[in-house]
């Protein structure tokens, strides 16, 4: 009972909302209770706190800050998710309006938990960024909460989500802006390096990164913890810079075997074109040899048979006529790559022969009458 007393003190002594340092005041305030030795915090001390009706609504919102930024700090996200669950309703009940300085406070708690439980549905990570965004419009040249919008936002992007141009800068200007009113502090270079990794400057994002880690003071408990976080986004920052440069060579090396592969196909056609092409050649080269030779056959048989000269030149005429034909027909039958040029002339040899042939007819006509 002493103790609670003592933290209601304590509590209600933290009254400078308005005040950047009001987080602050209720981080040291956690520290102060957190006993590193069993690395316990007195919860349930602050929930009796939080549920005594008998208290102003702002010692018990105090109490219920303490707590989340304990959690935060520590890093303990699922607890701070259930702790901000079970409170959260609480005080929206009580009527904290827009006019009340604690709103943008409940606004920065509602971003962070919706920022936690984006970790199982990344959805909830748009609504952590619009809740932030509201406490920066109540809490102006506060760098903690330039800081959680930003923090937010690097978050946003390693999930994937793309953004405009003018929200980019936004969240750089932000982060700018922070390390402008804390130019010792060090988690706004890390979170200013990790934005500006995922937005395509790589060799500056290390910068940043290495710089938080030669900023953080290595006299506070807790700076261990928070130099290997540092360490972790430097690593995990760089393998990511591996795996897109190995995605770019493997895409690059794809797009030259697809190129190799078609050029190869291409090149496969032509060649079986080139061999149909020398193929129908042959055949009509060798149509063309046993036409040849069976013309002279024809035409040595047709003349010990013909009764004279002019009718052994009339049968010979008119076999030439028809081995034309055929030698056409062979040769549009055998054609690949028949174009107009080829029927045309086809066409013509075709009509000569046809009319070498009717006008052997119609003299042998004339000449027997």
């Amino acid at each position: 009972m002493e103790t609670k007393m003592i933290i209601i003190k304590e509590l209600a002594a933290i009254n400078n909302i308005n005040d950047c340092n009001y987080p602050i005041a209720l981080r040291k305030l956690a520290q102060k209770y957190y006993q590193k030795e069993n690395k316990e915090f007195p919860v349930n001390l602050f929930c009796r706190i939080i549920e005594d009706v008998n208290l102003s609504l702002y010692i018990r919102f105090n109490a219920y800050y303490t707590v989340l930024i304990f959690y935060r700090r520590h890093e303990k996200k699922k607890a701070f998710c259930q702790f901000a669950n079970q409170y959260m309703d609480l005080f929206d009940e009580k009527g904290f309006d827009e006019s009340s300085p604690i709103n943008p406070y409940c606004c920065i708690i509602s971003s962070l938990y919706h920022l936690y439980i984006s970790e199982k549905n990344n959805t909830h990570i748009i609504t952590a960024l619009r809740e932030a965004k509201r406490a920066l419009e109540h809490l102006k040249n506060n760098s903690g909460v330039y800081q959680t919008y930003a923090d937010i936002f690097a978050i946003a992007l390693e999930y994937g989500r793309k953004f405009t141009e003018d929200e980019n800068q936004f969240a750089l200007d932000l982060i700018d802006k922070a390390i402008l009113l804390k130019p010792e502090y060090a988690k706004y270079y890390s979170t200013k390096g990790r934005i500006k990794f995922y937005l395509g400057s790589y060799e500056e994002s290390f910068q940043y990164i290495e710089k938080a880690i030669e900023l953080e003071d290595k006299t506070k408990s807790d700076s261990i913890f928070r130099v290997s976080q540092y360490y972790y986004y430097l690593l995990d920052l760089k393998a990511k810079l591996i795996d897109l440069k190995a995605e770019k060579n493997t895409y690059k090396i794809n797009q030259t075997l697809e190129s190799h592969q078609k050029n190869m196909e291409i090149t496969l056609d032509g060649y079986k074109n080139n061999i149909e092409n020398i193929k129908s050649k042959y055949l009509e080269f060798l149509a063309f040899f046993a036409a040849i030779l069976a013309f002279i056959i024809s035409s040595i048989q047709v003349a010990q048979k013909a009764v004279d000269f002019k009718e052994a030149a009339a049968l010979i005429m008119v076999l030439v006529g028809g081995l034309n034909i055929a030698f056409s027909l062979f040769r549009l039958l055998m054609g690949h790559n028949n174009n107009r040029k080829a029927y045309i002339t086809t066409g013509i040899v075709l009509f000569i022969s046809i009319a070498m042939i009717l006008s052997m007819f119609l003299l042998n006509k004339f000449y027997d009458i």
